[in-house]
């Protein structure tokens, strides 16, 4: 790209990659980084970086257009704050009264329509990393079993039925039985809370993520890492499950080598 690029980031290691990726280029680009939120651990000149409030809006799409954006990228994960606890600026509030669902999928669709009337062209993290998207097939040396398989089809049916309705990208699980779908706290609480409903052993499970059905995949692609991994070696699960082309996966070699090591196996599903 050549165009100055604005990344709205949150925390993970895909905004990461992408100021690294900016750096490595000498690509013109400012990040925006919101108060109270995750962030990147990167350092960055003043000049490079500026903090706003969450709810604002107007500040943000002034300073992107005073800093000459031409491009948006969104990245990273942000903590969802309830829309009650928003202090939205004149414009925030305007866009928030104009939706007619607060719920994920239409509020990451509203805003890249919002940002493109305000002309920015959002760009998905993907076009900039295309080998970011999962492949088909499996990733290291351990095999799902026979009855993986069938929990992987239970879980993929899940968020199919699921994510019509806008809940969650993801869903845990065991013996046929789907434990848990992702909620507001994330993929990480979800397989925290589910360790809890595997019964007296307490151990095995499998985690699959996908696209929901209507999501705009410029922005919230479904994404996993060594992170992933070392959360369900911890609570003691099976493998990970993810929709091939359809979820980002970051370090893809450092977190097959920690599935290896750990003997759990990861798997892309067409």
């Amino acid at each position: 790209m050549t165009a100055k690029i604005a990344i709205i980031a949150g925390g993970g290691r895909l905004p990461e990659m992408l100021i690294q990726n900016c750096l490595d280029q000498v690509q013109d680009f400012v990040v925006i980084i919101f108060k109270g939120q995750p962030a990147p651990d990167v350092t960055l000149p003043k000049a490079n970086l500026v903090q706003l409030p969450l709810g604002a809006v107007g500040k943000t799409v002034s300073t992107m257009k005073e800093a000459g954006v031409q491009e948006v990228i969104m990245a990273g994960n942000l903590e969802k704050p309830s829309l009650f606890d928003l202090k939205p600026d004149i414009k925030g509030a305007k866009f928030l009264a104009s939706l007619a669902s607060h719920h994920d999928d239409a509020l990451l669709t509203s805003i890249c329509g919002f940002l493109e009337k305000e002309g920015f062209s959002v760009v998905a993290p993907h076009d900039v990393f295309p080998d970011l998207l999962a492949k088909e097939g499996l990733y290291g040396d351990v095999k799902p079993s026979d009855a993986d398989l069938e929990d992987m089809k239970a879980g993929f049916k899940a968020i199919e039925a699921l994510g019509a309705l806008d809940i969650g990208q993801a869903a845990i699980v065991k013996d046929k039985v789907v434990l848990g779908v992702e909620g507001v706290e994330g993929t990480d609480g979800l397989i925290e809370r589910c360790a809890a409903h595997r019964g007296k052993k307490n151990k095995g499970g499998i985690l699959v993520k996908s696209t929901k059905p209507n999501q705009d995949e410029r922005v919230d692609m479904p994404t996993v890492g060594p992170e992933t991994i070392n959360l369900l070696q911890n609570y003691g699960y099976k493998g990970l499950a993810i929709k091939a082309g359809k979820t980002l996966v970051v370090d893809a070699e450092r977190m097959v080598k920690t599935a290896d090591h750990a003997k759990i196996f990861i798997i892309g599903v067409k």
